[in-house]
C-alpha cells in the first residue's frame, strides 16, 4: 500500500487568507456606524455605569419615592444580603438619573447588552 503526501505550503496559505480576508473585509466599516454612535451614547466607559451600587441607588430612589419603602425593604425586594448595601448605594450616588422603575431596567438591559453580558 503506497501513501500519498500531499504538500502543503502553509506560508502560501497564510498569505492568501491574508490577502482575502483581512485585506478585503466582509462587511464595510460605514455598517456599523449605527452601533458606533450608539455605544458612544451610551458611553460604556462611564465608570458610574459599571458600579452595581449606581443601578442599586437608582433602583432604591424609585422605590422610596414612589412606594415609600426604606433600606430593610428595599434590599429584600432587590435580594440584596444586608440593608447596608442600599444605604451605601444612595450615598454614593444621591440623585435619581430615571423617572420611572421600567427606565431602569431599560437601561440596565441596553448596558448589559451593549457590554456583552447578555
Amino acid at each position: 500500500m503506497t501513501m500519498i503526501k500531499n504538500q502543503f505550503d502553509l506560508q502560501a496559505a497564510l498569505k492568501t487568507l491574508h490577502t482575502n480576508d483581512w485585506l478585503n473585509p466582509v462587511a464595510p466599516v460605514s455598517e456599523y456606524a449605527d452601533e458606533i454612535k450608539a455605544v458612544a451614547d451610551f458611553n460604556l466607559m462611564d465608570s458610574k455605569y459599571m458600579q452595581r451600587n449606581f443601578w442599586v441607588a437608582q433602583f432604591a430612589h424609585l422605590l422610596t419615592r414612589q412606594f415609600e419603602l426604606g433600606p430593610r425593604a428595599i434590599s429584600r425586594v432587590l435580594k440584596l444580603n444586608s440593608h447596608k448595601v442600599v444605604v451605601r448605594a444612595t450615598a454614593a450616588y444621591p440623585t435619581c438619573e430615571y423617572a420611572s422603575l421600567r427606565e431602569v431596567q431599560d437601561n440596565l438591559t441596553m448596558y448589559c447588552e451593549k457590554a456583552g453580558v447578555i
